[in-house]
Parts: structure tokens; C-alpha cells; sequence
């Protein structure tokens, strides 16, 4: 809806309606076109949805170098769907490329599937791997199962070469958990698990952050207590993401519900369920096509449309592709298709009539 078509709208009222509501729909024309422009591809620079390959999702060109890891099931029952690591000699090395070296204000995002009970520190995550050193950013899990956030300043393993940020909370329970480190400065952090902020304590002892221009790993780190110990995880990885920008409380809880969804025409990773093709999108029709890339073009057995709060607003058991939306006012939704009562995908659906 371009600026244009937004003032016509206001003189159409003007002749009709007092000033007070012609106020009214301006702001919200206006808050709406807000909301449609902010999403989560804004300030992404790196996704590896890690779907049997380190492919990086994003367009930005930072595929991942190589698997020292075993392909497994993901959170969806997907084969092939993430990558598992033994605990003692399996990684993942991502792009050693500088603009993966981020600086605060920044963000990352991991699924992360525990199998064991842990005695000693576990890395999930670093986008500077060096042996012995701190340096860069790091993510992993406590010998005391908390989960922590590294800063590092490239000094040896200690605890003065690092700003730190810990969970209250510990994670011992085995099972999927969704990690999200909002990075604000080298002296504020946030931890959200499973879309909620979780509170958290900070040792912060450095002004900057040092990278050893070195490459990241996933499924292990050098920030442990102790020199040599690469704190190897024994677990699932699934769907790293990573942000030039602090994500929003309201967008760590859409990325917790739905993943990174691509528009239409874009590739999308089909089982990180940002998967539908649907189209006219954004749509002033009263009806849309849905498709779904991996499953062509199938006769789903039933559709569920979500409103940006997360609540069901529709469900329909379609007779072909086609979906009614003529109910739906105006906003942001998300379309859930299943087939044989398997759950195949979600995307975004704009509507704009």
C-alpha cells in the first residue's frame, strides 16, 4: 500500500466522516504499514537451517566449510532434518568470513536438543574458535547446567577473560530447548528460552570484544575453565541463525512460534516449516494458493491460520489449493498446512485489502 494510495483513502473520509476519525485511520494505516515492513529478515546475516547440509539460508553467501557430524531427526520428526554430536570429537565449522564477527548490538538463535546430563562444560556455539583463548562470542552449557554467554577479550580460559551472562534458572531436563542471546553491549544481555526472557546474572570485566580472526564451530567451544578442554556437546543442533541488530522481545517470541519465513519467491528451507508457497502474498483477494515445495502441489486435509498473537482465527478442510481468507481483516497471519494429520509447514500470509 504505497504512500499514495494512503492519501486517496483520507479524502474519500473526509468527505464523510469528523475529523476525530479521519485521525483514527491515518494512525492506523499508518502503524499497520509499520508493522508489515519490520520482520525478521532485517538485519539477518546468517541462517543455517542445517537440513543434512551448512548451507546458509540467508542469500548473504556464508556457507558453512565443513561436517564433522551425524545427520538426525529434528524437532518435527524430519529425517535429515539437524545434525547430532557425540561428545567427543564431532563439529560443525561455519564461514570464517568477517561479517559473521559481530559486535553489539547482535543476536543468535539455536534449537538445541540435550541427551545427556552433562558434568562439565558443553560449547553449542562460536563464531571464533580458537584453542585456548576467549575470543569472540560463545554460547554453551555450565558444568552447574546453566546456560552461558561469552564475551571474550582474547585472553587465556579464565574468568577474567570474558564477559559473562548465566541463566538463574538450570537446564537439566533432557529435550528441545530454543536459545536466543540478545546482545544489547559488552554489559547487558539477554537469554530467552523457549521464547521467554530468563533471568540472568553478569560478570562483565572487559570494555571490547577480540576476534582471532579464526573460523566458528558449532557443537563445541573453548570457553572452559579448563586449557585444552573444547567442551564437545552431546546433543542436536538445529536452525542457527544470527542478526546484525538486538531482536525485539515480541520477535524472539515469532521466532520461537514460527521460524525465519521467507517470502514468496524466495528459496525457503522446507523443514524449518517456513515452507509454503503461497500466493497473491501480501493479497487484497478473498482467497490465496497454497502450495508446498517438497510435496508439490498436494490436496491438504487441513488448513489453520494463526493472527500475529499467536491465537487461531480459521480452519478449513480445503477442497483443493485454494483457501478462503474472506473473513480475515486486514494484518499479519501465519498458515499451517497439514496432510494425513503430519503437519508440512507454515509461511506468512500479509493481507493489505
Amino acid at each position: 500500500m504505497p504512500i499514495l494510495f494512503i492519501s486517496y483513502i483520507a479524502v474519500l473520509i473526509l468527505k464523510n466522516y469528523p475529523m476525530k476519525t479521519i485521525i483514527v485511520v491515518l494512525i492506523n494505516i499508518f502503524v499497520f504499514q509499520q508493522g508489515i515492513a519490520q520482520t525478521l529478515l532485517d538485519g539477518l546475516v546468517v541462517h543455517y537451517p542445517l537440513d543434512g547440509n551448512i548451507l546458509d539460508q540467508s542469500g548473504n553467501g556464508h556457507d558453512g566449510s565443513f561436517v564433522f557430524a551425524s545427520k538426525a531427526i529434528d524437532r518435527y520428526g524430519n529425517e535429515d532434518g539437524c545434525f547430532h554430536f557425540n561428545g567427543i570429537n564431532e563439529y560443525i565449522e561455519i564461514s570464517n568470513d568477517p561479517e559473521l564477527k559481530l559486535y553489539p548490538p547482535f543476536t543468535v538463535s539455536l534449537w538445541v536438543y540435550i541427551d545427556e546430563k552433562f558434568s562439565r562444560g558443553k560449547g553449542l556455539f562460536t563464531n571464533d574458535y580458537k584453542e585456548n583463548m576467549y575470543s569472540g562470542y560463545a554460547l554453551g552449557l555450565t558444568p552447574l547446567q546453566y546456560i552461558s554467554v561469552g564475551l571474550g577479550n582474547g585472553g587465556t580460559p579464565s574468568n577474567a577473560s570474558a564477559n559473562t551472562f548465566k541463566t538463574i534458572k538450570t537446564y537439566s531436563s533432557l529435550g528441545w530447548y530454543h536459545i536466543v542471546t540478545v546482545v544489547h553491549s559488552m554489559y547487558s544481555a539477554d537469554i530467552y528460552i523457549d521464547g521467554t526472557a530468563e533471568q540472568t546474572t553478569a560478570q562483565s570485566n572487559n570494555a571490547s570484544m577480540f576476534y582471532a580472526n579464526a573460523a566458528g564451530r558449532i557443537g563445541m567451544s573453548d570457553y572452559t575453565s579448563t586449557p585444552g578442554d573444547e567442551g564437545w556437546f552431546q546433543g542436536k543442533i538445529d536452525d542457527l541463525a544470527m542478526w546484525s541488530r538486538s531482536l525485539t522481545q515480541d520477535e524472539v517470541y515469532e521466532l520461537y512460534q514460527y521460524g525465519i519465513v521467507y517470502p514468496t519467491g524466495i528459496e525457503q528451507p522446507v523443514s524449518q516449516n517456513a515452507s509454503l508457497i503461497i500466493s497473491p502474498n501480501p493479497t487484497v483477494s478473498d482467497y490465496v494458493h497454497v502450495n508446498s515445495p517438497k510435496h508439490g502441489k498436494v490436496k491438504f486435509d487441513m488448513i489453520r491460520i494463526y493472527n500475529s498473537l499467536g491465537s487461531l482465527v480459521w480452519e478449513e478442510h480445503p477442497q483443493n489449493q485454494l483457501v478462503n481468507i474472506r473473513k480475515l481483516s486486514p494484518g499479519i497471519y501465519f498458515i499451517n498446512a497439514f496432510l494425513g494429520g503430519r503437519f508440512l509447514g507454515r509461511s506468512k500470509l500479509v493481507i493489505i485489502r
